[in-house]
């Protein structure tokens, strides 16, 4: 029992580092692409200021 709710959380834990790190390169891209244009800055700022 044990050992399948841990095989289940490695699972789980390698999924989320993935996601993370797709995400964040994602993220790190995002401020280059919409540099451009100020409206999508703007939005970008407001968004991560909460």
């Amino acid at each position: 029992m044990m050992m399948r709710i841990c095989r289940g959380v490695g699972e789980f834990r390698r999924k989320i580092l993935r996601l993370i790190r797709i995400s964040l390169t994602i993220f790190s891209h995002l401020p280059l692409l919409l540099a451009p244009s100020p409206i999508f800055m703007h939005f970008f700022s407001s968004t991560f200021s909460h």
